[in-house]
């Protein structure tokens, strides 16, 4: 099968920004001890692979270059014995390796063009991340327990995007029966959300704006809980489940605790993986009566700053011209005047604290192989998880590069008709199903059917003012387009996102 836009848009994006590539590499490569927040919609392994094959690939040039300064080093010894002759070879070394290194760059700006054009490779980084993290990376979209830290409490859905609206819906009465003859039959939460979920995909067709759609029931935990829940933490020194029993869902529907809760998530993905239209519900059954948790998160498409690929030139001649002016004169040039003037002057910014200059290879090729060993070992906790009982909120995830990656974009007039769309059709659904499921209880929905068309009212007021709206919730420094404040999309440079990841592992 044929990866989807979304995801071809992101393995370009690590194969041709070197600072996001690392971001992922860390965020999708490296195991740790804690859960992951789904991509919805996202190839989560075909961007592992890709960002892992990136690193290797760089690593691989950057070994090149090392040998290269050190064979141009050591050709210098021929200039005790005949002068001129040393420095001649030296000079003609560093050229060599500066032609390789701009054809090694061609061929990645080749491999980042092809997947945005054609397709991604399927066997492109295949080996170079254990099968068993592979595997643990393919079932995240798909599972039904995900943890959350502390840092989350305000909005403890990560992975799901923007969060639209929640709202606590009045209590229901569910105990007059719509039949006098026979009595009303109770239930429980967990009846509810079941039926629920096997009835609502059935009102969302599968189209090219909606290919996937679900409802599944999930479980919501705070880090904290963890080892107080039997069977989430099997290994008190690994990470937690992927995928909590059904048994442990429907208990928790039913007795609704502070900090680990049972949601309905129903969710549409449309538009090639780009726009993500998320329900969580909720459902409490008391003396009052029915009452009703509702949140409602848009995950939108993919930020442009990730699009690199798409503006790469495709004729060889036009792509070679591109990467030189700008990877080797603005880059180098422009940057080595700029460093020279920060330290007084003094023109050397060529060989020192430049990300590509010739004698920063080595170090990097050392950082490259710490990186790749790293993905290959097995997730442990780290020193402050180890530190005390405080630190087990670090199980929970954080927010995902998928979602990172989409806050701040707006969405044109066929995301917008079809994001309305596919929030009309879920809430229409979950309202239809709500009576029904109350009249095959012999509940009449009454208080429900006069508080309709207000529930539709309020929850359609607030989701169009945001979707069809501009949503800007970051920090703007320096003119960089800001996404969600997490994330810095500017000249391949994503320090916000790596603070906040920094900070959420070592508190």
């Amino acid at each position: 099968m044929s990866a989807n836009h979304a995801t071809r848009v992101l393995c370009a994006a690590v194969v041709v920004q070197p600072a996001f590539g690392d971001v992922v590499f860390r965020e999708l490569c490296v195991p740790r001890v804690r859960t992951l927040a789904p991509w919805p919609g996202i190839d989560m392994v075909a961007v592992a692979r890709h960002a892992a094959w990136a690193i290797q690939q760089r690593n691989r040039r950057n070994g090149v270059l090392s040998a290269a300064l050190l064979a141009a080093v050591a050709s210098l010894v021929f200039e005790v014995a005949a002068p001129g002759v040393g420095v001649t070879l030296a000079c003609g070394v560093v050229a060599a390796a500066t032609v390789w290194a701009l054809g090694d760059q061609v061929r990645f700006a080749r491999r980042a063009a092809r997947i945005v054009d054609v397709d991604i490779d399927p066997d492109l980084g295949q080996g170079l991340l254990p099968a068993a993290h592979e595997q643990r990376l393919a079932a995240v979209n798909d599972t039904n327990l995900l943890v959350y830290g502390s840092a989350l409490d305000t909005d403890p859905f990560p992975g799901a995007g923007q969060r639209v609206n929640v709202r606590l819906l009045q209590s229901f009465d569910i105990g007059k029966p719509k039949d006098d003859t026979k009595p009303a039959r109770a239930f429980t939460p967990s009846d509810l959300l079941e039926h629920l979920a096997k009835r609502l995909p059935s009102y969302i067709p599968r189209t090219n704006t909606a290919e996937s759609r679900r409802a599944r029931m999930v479980l919501y935990a705070n880090g904290s809980l963890l080892d107080q829940v039997p069977g989430l933490l099997p290994d008190p020194l690994g990470p937690p489940l992927l995928r909590a029993p059904s048994s442990l869902l429907r208990q928790v529907a039913d007795s609704k605790g502070n900090m680990l809760r049972t949601y309905l998530r129903v969710q549409v993905i449309g538009h090639s993986g780009e726009l993500v239209t998320t329900f969580h519900l909720a459902a409490e059954v008391s003396p009052v009566g029915l009452s009703l948790d509702l949140a409602l998160h848009v995950l939108r498409p993919v930020n442009g700053a990730f699009y690199d690929a798409r503006r790469l030139p495709r004729a060889t001649g036009s792509l070679v011209w591109y990467l030189f002016v700008r990877e080797w004169i603005v880059v180098r040039l422009v940057g080595a005047w700029a460093a020279g003037r920060n330290r007084g002057g003094r023109v050397d910014g060529l060989f020192r604290g430049r990300e590509r200059s010739l004698l920063a290879a080595l170090p990097r090729v050392l950082r490259g192989s710490a990186r790749l060993a790293e993905a290959r070992t097995a997730p442990r906790l780290t020193r402050t998880q180890r530190r005390g009982a405080h630190a087990r909120d670090l199980y929970g995830t954080g927010m995902s590069v998928r979602e990172a990656t989409s806050y701040s974009t707006e969405l044109d007039h066929n995301e917008r008709t079809d994001a309305n769309k596919h929030f009309n059709d879920i809430f229409t659904a979950i309202l239809k199903e709500l009576v029904s499921f109350l009249e095959s209880r012999n509940i009449d929905p009454y208080d429900l059917l006069q508080e309709k068309s207000n529930i539709i009212q309020n929850f359609t007021t607030e989701f169009h003012q945001t979707i069809n709206g501009s949503y800007h919730a970051g920090i703007h420094a320096n003119g960089n387009i800001s996404v969600g404040g997490n994330l810095q999309a500017n000249a391949n440079n994503f320090p916000n996102l790596a603070q906040q990841q920094q900070q959420q592992q070592n508190p």
